[in-house]
């Protein structure tokens, strides 16, 4: 009786049991057991070692070499912000000892006496030649206004040198062609073609020179030929004299064919007998 007693109550305890533990886990795959005890193996490591101290003095020389490798490479850019910098104030100091040089000529533009003043156009003829930068400046630091005073002397060499200066302050640059001629350069030229000095052959050609340069601007055209250049261009090209070389004569039709190219020059032309000695040459070079 009591052994069946106690034999039911062991089995009561045993449902009751199983009802409140959980259900066993299924078995992970062996790849997963292994992944596992991995794991737990390096949290023992790790565990020791910071017992130990080893970690906190890996950390440590990990945190140096990361402070060393940053401290190479702010040199580094510290260095190439250094070599920039001297590269820029040196690029600074040349360009203002260029803009220090063209002031002092435009200054020389402007003095009384003759030879500093030839020799400041000659500079500014120099300097023009082949950079359009310089050009730009000389004209903004005021070289146009003293170099078209120089074609008002009566020394034919200081015109020249104003002329020759003009000219190429003018290549390229369309701003300085209207300038130039707002400035009265072409009534100036004009009336040293009037003087003693159109009869040496250098003069006469640096003014045709400047009416081929001047004249590639739309807006200079109607105001070059209605100032009376066109029956000088004419005489330039038809050389009676024979005077000019072929250059000369090259750049008179190129800058008659420009003036052309505006409404307001064409009865100018027709007024003078380009017309009939084109016809003529042109027939005279057919015929052979």
């Amino acid at each position: 009786m009591l052994s069946a007693v106690a034999e039911a109550h062991g089995t009561a305890n045993m449902r009751m049991t199983s009802r409140l533990s959980p259900p066993p886990l299924p078995m992970l795959p062996q790849v997963f057991q292994e992944r596992n005890r991995t794991r737990q193996r390096l949290v023992l490591l790790i565990m020791q070692g910071k017992k130990t101290g080893i970690i906190k003095s890996l950390n440590v020389e990990g945190e140096k070499g990361r402070v060393k490798a940053r401290n190479g490479k702010s040199e580094k850019l510290s260095d190439l912000l250094s070599m920039a910098e001297a590269e820029s104030e040196s690029e600074t100091r040349k360009k203002v000892e260029v803009l220090e040089g063209m002031k002092r000529v435009v200054r020389e533009l402007q003095v009384d006496e003759g030879v500093k003043r030839r020799e400041a156009a000659c500079n500014v003829r120099l300097l023009c030649k082949e950079d359009a930068k310089a050009r730009v400046t000389l004209s903004m630091v005021g070289a146009i206004p003293p170099l078209v005073g120089m074609l008002d002397l009566e020394d034919f060499e200081c015109q020249i040198d104003a002329l020759y200066a003009l000219l190429n302050l003018g290549i390229g640059n369309d701003v300085n062609k209207a300038a130039i001629v707002k400035a009265g350069a072409v009534h100036k030229m004009l009336k040293i073609i009037e003087s003693p000095n159109a009869a040496n052959p250098s003069v006469s050609e640096a003014i045709v020179a400047n009416f081929l340069g001047l004249s590639a601007l739309d807006l200079n055209k109607p105001i070059i030929g209605s100032s009376g250049a066109v029956p000088f261009l004419v005489n330039s090209l038809k050389d009676l004299d024979r005077k000019n070389g072929s250059q000369a004569k090259q750049d008179a039709l190129r800058a008659l064919y420009n003036l052309s190219i505006s409404p307001s020059n064409i009865s100018f032309i027709l007024e003078t007998d380009l017309i009939t000695f084109l016809m003529g040459f042109a027939g005279r070079y057919g015929s052979k």
